[in-house]
């Protein structure tokens, strides 16, 4: 099914209840500034094999495609297409907001997110946040862009993930302090 977001820059899928699963959906952004087309507020979600078009050429964007808040623990984003803007505007297609022992894996993640990454964990720290065989690709041409941004006090692993960012900087593609991160390309 498509779920398409065109008239309300605040509406977006609320996942409010424990051990759902979502799985073969199309999320379509179709209004400028949505603010996330999918929040996730509870534990033991799983949000796979879906594609969230984050935006079209230039516009409509939506500044995030999935937020997980701190109440979204074990939640897991996998096997999903994300594709944003060539132009900025997305803030980043998946955000994690404090939660413990989030899997986000096998995912796609292409669009110009310039200093907050494909993937990021701001404001709170998680724990055991796990980031593992993705492909990223940040296209926004800023100075200093990111693929990935954890919270410093963020625990997990980021590996075996293939990312690129364009910029003339030549910027560390990853921040996260606390985090074990290896074998990524």
């Amino acid at each position: 099914p498509n779920f398409t977001f065109a008239t309300n820059v605040a509406a977006s899928f609320d996942i409010t209840a424990a051990r759902t699963t979502i799985a073969n959906c199309n999320f379509i952004n179709a209004i400028d500034a949505q603010t996330a087309m999918m929040n996730v507020s509870a534990a033991d979600v799983i949000i796979e094999d879906c594609e969230f078009h984050l935006g079209t050429l230039s516009t409509p964007q939506t500044l995030l495609g999935i937020l997980g808040t701190a109440a979204a623990d074990r939640l897991m984003v996998r096997r999903n297409y994300m594709h944003g803007c060539i132009t900025a505007g997305n803030v980043a297609a998946i955000r994690v907001v404090g939660s413990d022992f989030t899997v986000i894996e096998d995912n796609v993640i292409v669009g110009e997110f310039a200093l907050t990454g494909c993937i990021s964990n701001t404001g709170t720290a998680a724990t055991m946040l796990i980031i593992r065989r993705n492909n990223l690709l940040n296209r926004a041409a800023t100075a200093d862009n990111k693929v990935i941004v954890a919270d410093a006090g963020t625990t997990g692993l980021i590996v075996h993930n293939t990312f690129g960012i364009i910029d003339t900087a030549c910027p560390v593609p990853v921040t996260a302090a606390a985090m074990h991160v290896g074998a990524n390309w």
